[in-house]
């Protein structure tokens, strides 16, 4: 049996892994994963030198950005007349950041011959460039790239809509308790 399925509203089947700012590049309305081993290979050393400097800046900065949040969360929580100065320093650092990851982005696109993972379409780049991290969840797909849904990805979300739709339409109330009791005991963690 072969079924063909139209996705209504954008899908995502991520690998686990992310990348940032500085791993890949945009053009247009495209975005480029670049192969850092290529590129680090045909750097002369004065420019692996300021890829390094850069890319040690970005983590840098980074890291006091994730320190301030959590400065910000316990403040808030004391009620600490130092908050809104935690936040202006985090804007501060979200805007070093960004303007880092910017030179970084033009450094990588002065050397088009890099080799160049995949390179996806992308409706709005704007939503990536207001993103401050501008971090980009993996999306699972094959050798050669293409993003893909996996079959068993396909078959659980049909099975929710299948049982859904029988819990919801048949008038045995049991199921609907039954079900509603066991995902209480495993978000207690009672299972």
């Amino acid at each position: 049996m072969e079924i063909k399925l139209e996705t209504l509203t954008p899908v995502h089947i991520g690998t686990g892994n992310s990348y940032g700012r500085v791993e890949y590049f945009t053009t247009e309305n495209r975005i480029n994963r670049l192969s850092f081993s290529d590129l680090y290979r045909k750097l002369d050393e004065e420019n692996r030198e300021t890829l390094l400097r850069g890319l040690e800046e970005v983590s840098r900065i980074s890291d006091e950005i994730s320190k301030l949040t959590e400065e910000i969360k316990k403040a808030r929580k004391r009620k600490d007349r130092k908050l809104e100065n935690l936040r202006g320093e985090k804007r501060r650092k979200e805007q070093e950041l960004k303007t880092k990851s910017i030179e970084l982005q033009n450094f990588f696109a002065k050397f088009s011959d890099i080799k160049i993972l995949y390179s996806y379409p992308v409706l709005n780049l704007d939503d990536l460039k207001d993103d401050l991290r501008g971090e980009i969840r993996e999306q699972i797909k094959t050798s050669n790239y293409l993003p893909y849904i996996p079959g068993s990805s396909i078959k659980g979300a049909i099975r929710t809509a299948l049982l859904w739709r029988y819990i919801k339409d048949n008038a045995d109330n049991r199921w609907k308790t039954r079900i509603c009791y066991e995902d209480r005991k495993e978000i207690k963690g009672e299972t």
